[in-house]
């Protein structure tokens, strides 16, 4: 009886030691796809945002170079401004025949 309980002991651990080998390789198996995906998803991730932020850089370039030129056309027109203004109040001060 006690052999035949070491036998089947003996079998029970021998398959358990099967079973989790085989999970264990299940396991390793799921983790080097889970792996691979995410790192694709990883690079396709910063393929995108590399994308998205060229895309905003390029705007940003192209509205800055807007409000450039508005702020230089502007500037323009209000020098002009003082200088009239300048202009006037000279002829005010110095008088005008008139």
């Amino acid at each position: 009886m006690a052999a035949e309980q070491a036998k089947s002991l003996a079998d029970f651990v021998k398959g358990l030691t099967k079973n989790v080998e085989d999970m264990l390789e299940g396991f390793e198996k799921n983790h080097k796809q889970m792996s691979k995906k995410q790192a694709k998803n990883l690079a396709d991730f910063v393929t995108n945002l590399v994308a998205d932020v060229g895309s905003m850089l390029s705007d940003f370039q192209k509205a800055r170079g807007e409000m450039s030129e508005e702020l230089k056309d502007r500037l323009a027109k209000e020098v002009k401004e003082i200088e009239t203004y300048v202009a006037n109040k000279l002829k005010e001060f110095w008088g005008t025949p008139g």
